[in-house]
């Protein structure tokens, strides 16, 4: 498990095709070192496997179905990735519980520069903005941000100075694509919601639309 919180920015040295996945080398003096083989490690938000590490870098393999189903693939062509080690069980959860398990992959739309912030605008498809609240949590690239705003299926961020310095935000552009992790709480909600039984026989079950229109 992971809290969204970037421990170190990691540039990619090395990338190598093998089959159908990718072998790639990432420089990162700060977390390679605590790593061995075997060990998890969140890459842009989607939890993978180092197989070699030494001399402030690590090596991975990212299979097949990680590359269809995440924007790693564009990603490690710019270079740049944020990396975060597990969560301690006696570890403190800054950010939010995030499982490293990319739901889907967004696109950057626009970028704002404000006074003393940066106003990301980020496209994530429909069918995911069921677990997306106003000024609840969304990992983008494994980093945790509450969400500012909502347009249909546009998300909008408000990103401070830190975040911009210590993430690859600082490297985005518009039509980049990025890892999407939903919040895992919404996604348990809508299973036991999908899953209740009526409250008497007859009775219709619950749904969200059923509790909006009892007022909830």
């Amino acid at each position: 498990m992971f809290t969204g919180i970037v421990q170190e920015i990691g540039e990619v040295t090395a990338s190598e095709k093998k089959g159908g996945n990718l072998r790639l080398t990432v420089a990162a003096e700060k977390c390679s070192g605590q790593l061995s083989p075997g060990s998890s490690i969140a890459v842009n938000g989607a939890c993978l496997t180092a197989v070699e590490s030494g001399g402030g870098k690590f090596r991975m393999d990212v299979v097949e179905e990680t590359l269809v189903k995440t924007a790693l693939g564009d990603q490690v062509r710019r270079k740049f990735v944020n990396l975060e080690l597990p969560l301690r069980a006696d570890g403190r959860l800054d950010g939010h519980i995030v499982l490293g398990h990319v739901d889907t992959v967004g696109s950057v739309l626009k970028i704002q520069k404000r006074d003393e912030s940066w106003w990301y605008s980020i496209r994530i498809p429909g069918e995911f903005m069921k677990f997306v609240v106003h000024t609840g949590s969304i990992a983008v690239d494994g980093v945790s941000l509450t969400v500012a705003e909502i347009n249909d299926d546009i998300c909008r961020f408000s990103i401070i100075p830190h975040t911009i310095t210590h993430t690859i935000f600082q490297y985005y552009r518009d039509t980049d694509r990025v890892n999407i992790e939903t919040d895992v709480v919404g996604k348990y909600v809508e299973k036991q919601l999908a899953n209740a039984r009526p409250f008497r026989p007859g009775a219709p079950p619950i749904t969200l639309a059923r509790l909006k229109e009892e007022g909830f």
